[in-house]
């Protein structure tokens, strides 16, 4: 079984799986649920947000998953819809989210705009499912056998 974790701000461990229940990690080990979600056909991608709130995808099989934001108490809202197999989320400096996905019939990496307010593919390309960025920057992409850095400035002033 594959699972993706995440720290919060205070070091707390947070880790999803395909079951649908992401759990919180006390510093003992003890896992508690944090919240339940659909079943994923994968492993659930997390990352917590400038706001401390964590963000989920969970891929499906359907063309319009959404982007999941669940708060501190474990309430969940959909925060962004239309993906099509969303996997791997980062946040850049000025808090925008970008994920590896398919919006509006184009593969890549999509950048939601901070607040969800809009969605546009900024890196075209297949069999993507992770990416971060470097303490410089950059933009590290992920496809399902390799790793690729992204030089910056190649968006202009997306990496500046």
């Amino acid at each position: 079984m594959m699972v993706r974790l995440a720290f919060d701000a205070a070091g707390m461990m947070y880790v999803g799986d395909r079951s649908g229940t992401i759990y919180r990690i006390s510093e003992f080990g003890t896992p508690d649920v944090f919240a339940t979600i659909e079943p994923s056909v994968s492993a659930y991608h997390i990352a917590f947000g400038p706001d401390g709130r964590l963000y989920v995808t969970a891929p499906g099989l359907a063309s319009y998953d959404p982007i999941q934001v669940i708060d501190h108490t474990g309430t969940v809202e959909k925060y962004f819809r239309g993906f099509g197999r969303p996997q791997g989320l980062a946040f850049d400096r000025e808090g925008n989210l970008y994920l590896a996905g398919c919006y509006r019939g184009r593969h890549g990496i999509v950048k939601v705009a901070a607040g969800g307010q809009g969605a546009e593919t900024v890196v075209a390309g297949m069999n993507l499912v992770g990416l971060c960025f470097s303490r410089q920057g950059e933009m590290i992409v992920a496809t399902n056998d390799a790793v690729y850095s992204l030089p910056l400035g190649i968006y202009g002033t997306l990496l500046d």
